[in-house]
């Protein structure tokens, strides 16, 4: 989780195997703020050898207030892949 000047919270909060017949993962994520007013915009985005190359797997995402914790869903196609939160408006 990182934080901003105007004390909102962002980042993902943890990786959930979602076995069965999908064979699918969650990517859960929180932002918190202290207002209901404050503006946050993110994508979260994948990557397989945590290096160059990072893409982001949803679109931006645009929310006011507190949101989550929400979950984003990708199914496993490999073993090795990694996610991060970007924050575009995060200042």
């Amino acid at each position: 989780m990182v934080t901003n000047a105007a004390g909102v919270k962002a980042g993902i909060i943890g990786i959930v195997h979602h076995g069965g017949s999908t064979n699918s993962i969650g990517v859960d994520f929180v932002i918190l703020a202290p207002t209901t007013t404050n503006v946050t915009a993110f994508t979260i985005q994948t990557n397989f050898n945590l290096k160059a190359g990072w893409g982001d797997y949803s679109g931006t995402q645009v929310v006011t207030g507190s949101f989550g914790p929400a979950e984003i869903s990708d199914f496993i196609t490999v073993s090795n892949k990694f996610y991060r939160m970007r924050l575009i408006n995060f200042q």
